[in-house]
């Protein structure tokens, strides 16, 4: 069961909405109108905020200094998170582990949850080296 997640101001709450497909939990990643449902339950504030750093903020400027161990998470099919760009981010900071999640673009846990999450947890837990 996912609870609720609001702040006092919030409008809205970060539940998923109803006849959302991870809410019916078929394996299948949610269409793009799931998706589009989803996102109009966040918190709009939180959408703009996170649009601004599209533009403002440039990964790299950090990237090389995230300290060890890390792992860089990344769909298969994500057009943001390139292939070029993974070999980029790991010749930046080669200390993280990049793991690639199979059949998912750039919003992991959407496209691909269970393997999103098996993948994140057996990260987690492995030993550093």
């Amino acid at each position: 069961m996912v609870a609720p997640v609001t702040r006092p101001s919030s409008r809205r709450s970060t539940t998923a909405p109803p006849g959302d497909a991870r809410r019916r939990n078929t394996g299948s990643p949610p269409s793009g109108k799931d998706r589009a449902r989803w996102l109009g339950s966040c918190d709009e504030d939180a959408v703009a905020a996170t649009h601004e750093g599209f533009e403002a903020e440039d990964f790299f400027d950090a990237w090389p200094d995230v300290p060890a161990p890390t792992v860089l998470v990344h769909g298969a099919d994500s057009p943001v998170v390139t292939a070029s760009g993974v070999v980029e981010a790991a010749a930046a900071n080669p200390s993280a582990r990049p793991v690639e999640i199979p059949d998912a673009g750039h919003m992991v846990f959407w496209d691909n949850p269970a393997i999103a999450l098996d993948l994140v947890r057996t990260a987690l837990r492995s030993p550093v080296d």
